[in-house]
């Protein structure tokens, strides 16, 4: 898994994921979005548009980012969910509870929306 970062000209940060995200890599994922949501940004996009791959320790790491997000009062959306990943949420009915949008720029308007 390759995570790059990107902070946004409306203070949020991008967090691109790619590759796979599994039982191995997962701590390094929920790291990034601690450290991300410590800076004190007003929301955090996750963008999975090269996500190849995700397990349940995966589908546990969303939740996770999600949960903080709520917990420190932080926007949090997941951007470009398709192909197995979007099955994989789908058939763990988080479709409807987790905050996804098609794109990265739908992501923002919907952050940019809650604050």
């Amino acid at each position: 898994m390759e995570l790059k970062r990107k902070r946004l000209d409306n203070g949020m940060w991008l967090l691109s994921v790619a590759g796979e995200m599994d039982l191995y890599n997962v701590p390094e994922f929920k790291s990034a979005v601690n450290d991300l949501l410590e800076a004190g940004a007003p929301g955090l996009i996750s963008d999975f548009g090269e996500l190849t791959y995700i397990d349940s320790s995966g589908i546990g790491a969303l939740l996770y980012a999600f949960s903080q997000g709520k917990t420190r009062n932080r926007g949090i959306c997941f951007a470009n969910v398709t192909g197995s990943v979007r099955t994989v949420i789908e058939l763990t009915s988080l479709l409807g509870f987790l905050p996804i949008e098609e794109s990265v720029d739908a992501a923002i308007a919907r952050l940019e929306e809650a604050t």
